[in-house]
């Protein structure tokens, strides 16, 4: 069993809410906020009066002030569609003793769940594998949890291929979440956002890596690396001050993801699979307001 399908573990996750960036225009109530003219739950903004409006929303007040007709516009809360891109490439799954796959699944899932639990529809897909979705209710969690049970290696091209195929089934905007350990070119990174972004999705990447992606715990001075995606092979003189070039080239092209990120306006999180699993989504993202209480 999943460890963030445990009974007291849903629990917290419940009183999470999933918060976009962006304001989308959903079908049902749910848990994200919408922008609608001239109705709603909650006062938002005013903007100028245009033929066709409600004259019932004009704000006399502001038009004693003014002599401009103005509206009101209120926010409500809707559902919306949360999409899952799950990465399965071969260093999701290297080490084996990492269990990075587990927790990226971990993550998707109960990520997923906070969605599920406050209305919102949800779809997963693993690029170059398969896709489940979008449906809702909390039960669906479980259907998601047994797709995930297995997870094969996906080949990067198959992954590349899936990712294309999963943007063009987007037929309306929504929160991306997209899990991986993002160890590719930066050049391919900022493609992969462009798409997601042009899509009009709200992306919030998760990046998920093992023990042994900050350090190789190497032993002797001979090391051979080897890409586990290409079979590519890399053998190295390995020294104290190798291990820190490693260390620093790791931490750079972190830096560099988060700037890409950020260039989007997109969220961008990590997340090391040995780290208590709770603690990521009730103070780390928590946090940050992208789940909120």
């Amino acid at each position: 069993m999943y460890e963030v399908l445990e009974p007291a573990n849903l629990k917290q996750l419940e009183l999470l809410k999933l918060k976009s960036q962006r304001r989308f225009l959903g079908s049902r109530q749910g848990g994200n906020v919408s922008l609608k003219r001239g109705h709603g739950m909650e006062f938002a903004d005013y903007r100028r009066y245009e033929l066709g409006d409600d004259p019932r929303y004009i704000d006399w007040g502001v038009y004693g002030r003014t002599e401009r007709l103005y509206v009101k516009q209120f926010q409500e809360e809707q559902d919306i569609t949360v999409f899952c891109v799950l990465d399965s490439t071969a260093s999701m799954h290297h080490p084996e003793g990492d269990r990075k796959i587990r927790r990226a699944t971990e993550v998707a899932l109960g990520m997923l769940y906070v969605a599920l639990s406050h209305h919102d529809r949800v779809h997963i897909t693993i690029p170059g594998h398969t896709a489940l979705g979008p449906s809702s209710g909390a039960g669906f969690i479980h259907r998601i949890a047994e797709l995930c049970s297995n997870l094969p290696m996906i080949a990067p091209d198959d992954h590349k291929r899936g990712l294309q195929r999963f943007l063009h089934s987007v037929e309306y905007p929504g929160i991306c979440l997209y899990i991986s350990d993002f160890f590719l070119p930066i050049g391919e990174f900022q493609a992969q956002l462009e798409a997601l972004y042009t899509h009009n999705l709200d992306v919030i990447a998760i990046r998920v890596t093992g023990d042994h992606d900050h350090d190789p715990s190497i032993s002797g001075d001979r090391a051979l690396f080897i890409d586990s995606e290409t079979g590519t092979e890399l053998p190295l003189q390995w020294s104290a001050s190798m291990a820190r070039e490693y260390a620093f080239r790791f931490a750079e092209h972190e830096r560099v993801l988060r700037e890409v990120t950020a260039k989007y306006q997109m969220h961008f999180f990590s997340h090391r699979a040995s780290d208590p699993l709770m603690e990521f989504f009730c103070r780390k993202l928590a946090g940050t307001g992208v789940l909120r209480s």
